[in-house]
């Protein structure tokens, strides 16, 4: 009857416990009487307090699913509902490394931000362990809780675009493709990253990094203010101006403070963008990774290079959107690249910024959910090495894992003109990130898996030139506070204040 989390008997396990008891007294009583031969004759009515209420059907307090569908708009589900859509609504895409049994008991997928406070208010009352899903992409399945209650965005989903302003009023329950399908026509987009189908909530509540970072920041940089539902159930609009403190803590940790439930960010105009993807064999990650530092500092230039071990490719996506260049120079621009190393598919000029925020989805949707374990390791790199390229492909062509990925990716530019402590988001510094992530589908093969990741993490993290940057969303939980960086104290002195108890830590959690 103990809650561990908050350290308090919950009222329903205690009258639970003392029921148990009585009902055990009372057995051995029976059994003891039998034994001598005693007849025992026992009215079970007699159990009943003298001082309990009688009601019928129509006075009788309601089960809590359904008080809890007639006090808010949207969806109230549990375990005794169909299972096809409890299944759909707790679908993730990694589950979490651990022995213990991560379902929720309940769900609450509200329409409106006065759910979520209802949501966080049972849930608060009634002692359960709360988690938020947006798209159900954190890694260790972050967005499930132990036995309690998961708070389902996924029917808030409305986009108001203004297009004059290339401002977007974003509901916490969208996709990165629900806002971009948004701004599309209007040639706008927002600084997300490249599967369509992750929750754009949570993704910028971390950082959100993307094809466009390079000249626009990170997702944290480009909003303006976002609506929040605290621990106590209050609604909060949080701004530079209405809360500095508050705001710089949720542009890189919004998730230890608050359930999002509204953004209004900035877009971007996306006409000028020139890009696509390369497939490479694994022997020729090293020569592409020093091609593309060559434009290290040439803000309209994107690279990201993904290792898939299970396909053995390296899956490079390429952008060039400087307006004053014409097409004609940007295909001069990439024509040198087509005999640095060879390649197996080239689609570069040919696509859509629309299409490359959405190149992963095809991969994403193959995977069955429900089944990957993951476990995250990454840092960061700043002038590399040509011996620090190789040791990369040498790791890659290496890694052996079921699925999985070890990423490269080019940061720096206008992600680094925000200084690291400028916003709770602290990497910043390195030119690139880098990060070695296996997937697999058996408890048996954890702690192996996590080995292999962390090995090779410290294989690259020996070299003079790597740094301690990471970017959360890639990494395991472990690695939070070293994500957090010299942020860290901050953090914690602003959660002791906004969420004292740590009612919200089913994410990259700060202690308070």
């Amino acid at each position: 009857g103990i809650n561990a989390e908050y350290g308090v008997l919950n009222p329903q396990q205690l009258s639970l416990g003392m029921m148990g008891s009585t009902v055990l007294l009372f057995f051995f009583l029976v059994l003891t009487l039998s034994i001598n031969g005693t007849e025992v004759n026992f009215n079970f009515a007699s159990m009943i307090p003298s001082n309990s209420v009688s009601c019928d059907v129509a006075t009788c307090p309601l089960p809590a699913e359904q008080q809890l569908q007639s006090e808010i708009i949207g969806d109230v589900v549990s375990l005794d509902s169909d299972p096809a859509v409890y299944d759909a609504l707790t679908a993730v895409w990694t589950v979490p490394r651990s022995t213990s049994t991560f379902i929720p008991t309940l769900i609450i997928a509200p329409e409106t931000e006065d759910g979520v406070v209802t949501a966080i208010n049972y849930a608060r009352e009634n002692f359960l362990e709360v988690s938020v899903k947006n798209g159900g992409h954190s890694p260790d399945g972050l967005s499930l809780s132990q036995r309690g209650l998961q708070i389902n965005l996924e029917n808030m989903k409305t986009v108001v675009v203004d297009a004059s302003a290339k401002i977007a009023l974003v509901e916490a329950g969208c996709t990165n493709t629900d806002v971009n399908e948004a701004g599309r026509p209007f040639n706008l987009a927002h600084v997300g990253g490249n599967v369509g189908e992750v929750g754009f909530s949570g993704a910028t509540g971390i950082a959100a990094y993307g094809a466009l970072s390079r000249i626009a920041g990170l997702g944290v940089d480009n909003v303006i203010s976002v609506k929040i539902v605290t621990w106590e159930g209050k609604i909060l609009n949080v701004s530079q101006r209405t809360d500095p403190d508050l705001f710089w803590a949720v542009r890189g940790a919004l998730a230890n403070f608050g359930v999002a439930v509204s953004w209004e960010i900035k877009l971007h105009d996306v006409s000028s963008w020139y890009g696509g993807s390369i497939i490479y064999p694994p022997e020729s990650i090293s020569a592409v990774l020093k091609w593309a530092h060559q434009y290290v500092d040439m803000d309209y230039f994107h690279f990201r290079g993904i290792y898939f071990p299970a396909d053995k490719v390296f899956l490079t996506e390429w952008g060039h959107w400087d307006p004053r260049f014409t097409t004609i120079q940007k295909d001069g621009f990439f024509e040198s690249l087509q005999v640095a190393a060879p390649f197996i598919a080239w689609t570069v000029g040919t696509e859509t910024y629309y299409q490359s925020a959405t190149i992963h989805d095809e991969i994403i949707k193959a995977t069955p959910k429900n089944s990957q374990r993951a476990y995250g390791a990454g840092g960061g790199v700043s002038n590399p090495t040509t011996d620090f390229f190789d040791k990369f492909q040498e790791i890659c062509q290496g890694f052996t894992s079921p699925d999985g990925d070890l990423r490269f990716e080019l940061w720096g530019a206008n992600i680094s003109v925000v200084q690291p402590m400028d916003s709770a988001f602290f990497s910043r510094s390195a030119q690139y990130l880098w990060t070695v992530e296996p997937y697999w589908f058996s408890a048996a093969d954890d702690q192996y898996w996590a080995g292999k990741a962390t090995e090779a993490y410290q294989t690259l993290r020996a070299f003079p030139e790597a740094t301690d940057d990471c970017y959360p969303n890639y990494v395991s939980p472990d690695f939070a506070e070293v994500c957090y960086g010299e942020n860290i104290s901050r953090l914690k002195e602003l959660k002791k204040k906004y969420d004292p108890t740590n009612f919200f830590h089913r994410n990259y959690n700060i202690k308070p």
